[in-house]
């Protein structure tokens, strides 16, 4: 029997790829290579300035460059820290692009999951640094296409970020087309914005309700039962 869906769109950050493992590991290192103290604190106050500062970028009140050096330089300020906020960045996101680490069980999903559909990574995201993950995870002989939101000129949740995916792609039916990834308020609010069904990937097993997601799985594997 053919896939229920023939096109998989799949978050990047934390639906394969280990986020966490990556930013920990970046974050640690950027740190030491400029030669300030690495507590534990750190990350966690990182991690507020960061989610804060790409909520805003998501709701179009800053750009993708203030982005990267306003994180940065309001978590140096909070430690005293004196370093040009855009050359951390930098250092920071050289390290990033290497770590492909992924989410258990991601690498086989997607090798099955491929001889039946088409996969599609749909990522907000700075370009060069997804697409050197993606060449470190071992996942780019799975993947049909690359999507990231610094080339497309808009972001999920914004419609057009999934309007250019499908003209990339030559996807022409709507109904083909599952959307899969971690975040209510970009993956599966992105989904349900572009007229696509969307699947919630939630392994931490959170209560929430808004925005619905047509399906929610709690491990990569379970896409199965879903797609083929």
């Amino acid at each position: 029997m053919p896939p229920r869906y023939q096109w998989i769109f799949l978050d990047a950050d934390n639906t394969l790829f280990d986020y966490d493992r990556a930013e920990a590991t970046a974050l640690e290192q950027t740190f030491l290579y400029f030669g300030f103290a690495y507590g534990n604190g750190v990350r966690q106050t990182y991690r507020e300035i960061n989610r804060q500062v790409w909520e805003d970028f998501e709701k179009g009140k800053i750009d993708k460059a203030t982005l990267q050096t306003t994180r940065f330089q309001k978590l140096l300020e909070t430690y005293a820290n004196e370093a040009d906020a855009a050359a951390f960045n930098a250092h920071y996101l050289g390290i990033f692009a290497e770590c492909g680490c992924l989410i258990d069980g991601a690498a086989g999903v997607c090798a099955k999951l491929s001889e039946h559909c088409s996969l599609v990574i749909a990522t907000n995201g700075i370009s060069n640094v997804q697409q050197q993950r993606l060449k470190n995870s071992g996942l780019t002989p799975y993947i049909t296409q690359v999507v990231v939101s610094e080339d497309t000129g808009c972001q999920k949740p914004d419609a057009r970020f999934f309007e250019y995916a499908f003209d990339l792609c030559g996807i022409h039916d709507k109904s083909s087309v599952l959307m899969v990834g971690d975040s209510l308020s970009s993956d599966i609010k992105g989904g349900v914005n572009a007229g696509i069904k969307t699947c919630w990937y939630n392994p931490n097993g959170l209560e929430v309700s808004e925005p619905a997601a047509d399906y929610e799985i709690h491990n990569l594997e379970e896409l199965y039962r879903i797609i083929l």
